[in-house]
């Protein structure tokens, strides 16, 4: 569903699609100051490797690379009525008591979609933990649980996908109805 809504929308000009992603600051470091933060990759029309193909896996979350705590940014954003926040991990640094350094919270974007957008994905990804492929993980919690499952085919190096090395991931928040915490999980 996701290729073809992509596909149908975007193949005439699919830097467009591209240039939605970007928009989201999703093709750069989030800047979270510390060291060994990882580098995304979305493929761009102009670069060598861009083929018929690239659109289509882009639809899906292949052919590029973002970190987990990015795609948490954008959970989190749904949570937020839209409102994309840049991560971070301390509100202070302290010594002695007396803090040094302090992070307040910095809005990366104001709204990331329409509130009717933002009505549908909560109501999609409400459903996956009700209905859909993590039905089981939440079937017992006390409160409402919105996220999504993921399972992607992991390249190994130059001997490509032929090791089918699989990641599992869910990133979502709860609870639903009323967003308080969000989490993501990752097993490589």
């Amino acid at each position: 569903v996701m290729v073809q809504a992509v596909y149908n929308n975007y193949k005439s000009n699919p830097t467009q699609f591209v240039n939605h992603i970007n928009a989201y600051g999703l093709n750069r470091k989030l800047g979270i100051g510390f060291n060994g933060e990882g580098a995304p990759y979305i493929p761009q029309k102009r670069d060598k490797k861009w083929s018929r193909l690239t659109l289509p896996w882009m639809a899906f979350g292949y052919n590029l690379s973002i970190t987990p705590l990015q795609t948490l940014m954008l959970y989190n954003a749904v949570a937020n009525n839209g409102i994309m926040m840049k991560p971070y991990l301390l509100s202070e640094v302290q010594n002695e008591g007396e803090t040094i350094k302090g992070f307040k919270p910095v809005v990366k974007k104001e709204k990331i979609c329409s509130d009717e957008t933002l009505q549908q994905l909560r109501a999609c990804l409400e459903g996956v933990c009700t209905a859909g492929t993590a039905r089981e993980l939440f079937k017992n919690t006390p409160y409402k649980v919105a996220g999504k499952t993921g399972t992607a085919l992991v390249a190994n190096g130059n001997r490509g996908y032929s090791d089918k090395i699989y990641q599992s991931s869910f990133a979502g928040y709860f609870p639903a109805d009323n967003p308080k915490y969000s989490c993501i999980v990752v097993v490589h």
